[in-house]
């Protein structure tokens, strides 16, 4: 896990369908807010452990901070049952065959990588809390 600065030329635009309806688009030449990519699976106990962490990091820097979760699972079914079990709020798109996940180099979830304004990796890990002083550098302080 990296914890430098890359730049995210490998993913010029992500193009994934949503779970609730919809296409996505990621382009991170044309973020507007720094972005959390957040790679889960239904069946991933240490997403599920995760989940309420992130919910609430949703709640509070919602307009700071964007988080996209990105489901590797197959059976879309369970995913959706998860989202709407834990009321998770935020985007939720499929990575059919795990074609962003290989593109990022994400081989476990959860993964989660933190890229800011510029469209840099600014840190890649496995759990919400190691972020923290990474989110405290780049989110504004409210």
């Amino acid at each position: 896990l990296s914890t430098t600065s890359l730049a995210l030329d490998q993913a010029t635009a992500i193009s994934a369908p949503q779970l609730n309806q919809g296409h996505y688009q990621f382009n991170p030449q044309k973020l507007k807010k720094p972005t959390l990519l957040v790679f889960w699976a239904s069946w991933c106990q240490s997403c599920h452990y995760e989940i309420p962490e992130l919910i609430e990091l949703h709640r509070s820097k919602n307009s700071a901070l964007e988080i996209i979760g990105i489901t590797i699972d197959r059976d879309l079914n369970k995913a959706r049952r998860v989202i709407e079990q834990t009321a998770i709020p935020y985007l939720n798109i499929q990575d059919h065959g795990a074609k962003i996940a290989r593109q990022l180099g994400v081989n476990r979830t959860p993964t989660l990588i933190l890229i800011d304004k510029q469209g840099n990796i600014r840190r890649r890990t496995h759990r919400l809390k190691s972020l923290q002083s990474t989110l405290n550098q780049i989110l504004p302080s409210t």
